[in-house]
């Protein structure tokens, strides 16, 4: 429809519509945006939920163990297999 306006106002109103794109694109933009954090806040709640109803026993088969400093670990084989080799 942009071209059958007349020569003068062709200007304007191309301005106008590049205008209506880019604010559709951010629009959308900020939509998906939105849809994304309400959706990762919806997950967290559902994985806050089963940490908490979680149960944990002395004999659960799962392991259960939190590696806190890895480095730390590292270190203490490391220890470990020297009083082997010496």
């Amino acid at each position: 429809m942009l071209f059958k306006e007349p020569l003068a106002k062709r200007h304007n109103s191309k301005l106008k519509l590049d205008q209506l794109k880019y604010d559709l694109q951010h629009l959308q933009a900020a939509f998906r945006n939105y849809q994304f954090a309400k959706q990762r806040k919806k997950q967290d709640e559902i994985e806050r939920e089963q940490l908490l109803s979680r149960r944990f026993t002395a004999t659960d088969s799962e392991n259960t163990t939190i590696l806190i400093d890895h480095n730390l670990q590292h270190q203490q084989s490391l220890v470990v297999s020297q009083t082997y080799f010496w």
